[in-house]
């Protein structure tokens, strides 16, 4: 028989109400809504069956499994047995940084903790020999290049993405951002800056995919030098990993699953100040080239060769002048159409390469700048 105070419930159905702070149902209470990332979820079970390749950026599918499933026999073969690496690509980007900061733990050092000399930037380690990468990437030089690292937010809400089959995480990331007008602050850290080469010894793709190995924990920190920067940053791991990036002036490069991909709205998601707009590229160059052609770097020559045209359509003295390189004619084509017509108009507009002249100089101010705080330190 049921007392008269109970209203005809039992503490087992009994739900909160407005005055008691909100209506929520009792079988929702006390669990985190926020999404995890636990031993159970794709990525670790993809990372699990997964080993390195040799070129360091790389890594497949680990041959020791496939003979361990085989091994098996009809367990294996059983249908419906779920693999993880089903509709994966042969080769992915390595993440042992993701699974770094999901085990809230770096790689183990070979000396004693504390003993081992620590980074103050990363040019710190570009010195260091290391077997099978070249460290020498990691030093400042023109500091063109800068490495962002994500947040401890960014693994568990959106690195997952990262590893669907279809490649779409970066897509999924960028438009997240863009939707409420963030920029890459919001998801990453800066780790530091290096030196981007202006020759075209290396594609890009090569450079970055060697930036990519070297900035792995076991090759640039092994003895857990790079401690003290990341704890200044707050970062939770030491491998450049899947959903990192690159910035190299106005462009942006994500580390997707199969490669690093360059994003067309890298202008709306880099920090304000950060490059000169002028060097933002919208397409993909096959070679690096400093400084970059900019839109109004082309206009501005477009320009230059219309006027140009104009006065090769003046008199015919002037085309006389222009077309002959020596003589009589080269006097009088100087006088009349060089001096005058195109002394005037550099008068009206300024040269286009006045501009990359000033940047450059700029360019060598900051970086004397730079160099000499870095001394100081």
């Amino acid at each position: 028989m049921e007392s008269a105070d109970t209203d005809g419930a039992s503490e087992a159905s009994y739900e909160s109400v407005a005055s008691e702070g909100g209506y929520e149902p009792a079988s929702d209470r006390g669990r985190d809504p926020l999404p995890r990332i636990i031993s159970a979820s794709h990525c670790v079970q993809v990372f699990g069956r997964l080993c390195n390749v040799a070129d360091g950026a790389y890594c497949s599918k680990d041959p020791a499994y496939a003979v361990n499933s085989r091994a098996k026999g009809k367990a294996a073969a059983r249908p419906g047995r779920h693999d993880p690496l089903e509709g994966m690509p042969p080769r992915i980007l390595r993440f042992e940084g993701a699974m770094e900061a999901w085990l809230e733990e770096m790689p183990l050092t070979k000396v004693p903790s504390g003993t081992a000399r620590q980074y103050m930037t990363l040019h710190d380690a570009s010195g260091r020999k290391s077997p099978g990468v070249d460290l020498s990437l990691l030093r400042a030089g023109n500091q063109r290049g800068t490495i962002w690292y994500f947040t401890q937010e960014f693994l568990q809400q959106l690195w997952p993405c990262f590893l669907l089959s279809d490649g779409t995480g970066v897509q999924i990331w960028e438009r997240a951002l863009l939707e409420r007008n963030c920029t890459i602050q919001s998801t990453h850290v800066e780790v530091g800056q290096v030196n981007v080469p202006s020759s075209k010894e290396k594609s890009r793709s090569e450079w970055l995919k060697a930036l990519f190995a070297s900035m792995q924990a076991a090759k640039w920190t092994p003895d857990g030098e790079a401690r003290s920067i990341l704890a200044k940053r707050r970062l939770t791991h030491a491998s450049m990993s899947i959903g990192d990036a690159v910035q190299i002036g106005g462009q942006l490069f994500v580390a997707g699953l199969n490669g690093f991909e360059q994003l067309k709205e890298a202008a709306h998601l880099l920090p304000p100040g950060s490059f000169d707009e002028d060097e933002v590229v919208s397409e993909p160059a096959e070679d690096f080239a400093e400084p970059p052609v900019s839109g109004k770097a082309r206009k501005k020559k477009g320009k230059g060769s219309a006027a140009v045209a104009e006065d090769n359509n003046n008199t015919g003295a002037e085309r006389k002048g222009k077309g002959k390189g020596k003589g009589k004619g080269k006097g009088n084509g100087k006088a009349n159409g060089k001096d005058v017509g195109d002394g005037a108009r550099r008068q009206a507009e300024p040269e286009p390469g006045v501009d990359r002249a000033d940047r450059r100089k700029l360019r060598a101010k900051l970086q004397a700048e730079r160099e000499r705080a870095q001394t100081n330190q």
